[in-house]
């Protein structure tokens, strides 16, 4: 019998890019991913929201189109104007229309947006000792949830989080 030096595997560390291309580890990535989807989370089961009014003047066409306002006014240029009142909700990518987000949920189609809807689910993704809350699975699947929705809404750092998210359960 030969004695041979005791060699332990070496550590294979995964890494990934960042938005703005920078190398990073697997473990960074979910921190990334976990911060931003907990950003997610507390947004839209807080859903504040704040209601806007604007008005809009009509545009002379040449084509002869003509916009019908909803309620009429006056401008100080004696145009015709409509005002408007619409809802946004604040989001980690500022306030946005009400109706964008709610159809970005519906699109989602994720069975973990129900709780979220109603306020409900867990209070947090994150455990207040650091990494996912307990039950993991489910933190998971409502970071994912969120993080669809966020991606719907253009925010630029969703898909690359959800990539880790989807890379960490394979």
């Amino acid at each position: 019998m030969t004695d041979r030096p005791n060699r332990s595997r070496p550590t294979v560390w995964r890494t990934l890019r960042t938005p703005e291309g920078t190398r990073t580890t697997s473990r960074l990535a979910m921190q990334s991913a976990r911060a931003h989807a907990e950003l997610w989370y507390q947004a839209l089961r807080e859903w504040e929201t704040k209601i806007r009014s604007g008005v809009v003047m009509p545009e002379s066409h040449s084509s002869g189109g003509r916009m019908v306002p909803v309620a009429m006014g006056q401008s100080s240029g004696g145009n015709m104007g409509s005002s408007i009142l619409y809802a946004q909700v604040n989001t980690p990518l500022g306030w946005l229309s009400e109706r964008a987000v709610s159809q970005a949920m519906l699109l989602a189609s994720d069975p973990m947006l129900e709780p979220i809807k109603k306020g409900a689910g867990l209070a947090s993704l994150a455990d207040e000792r650091g990494g996912w809350h307990p039950n993991k699975r489910q933190a998971v699947a409502y970071a994912v949830a969120v993080l669809t929705v966020a991606q719907l809404l253009g925010d630029p750092e969703a898909g690359i989080h959800l990539l880790s998210l989807n890379k960490s359960n394979d």
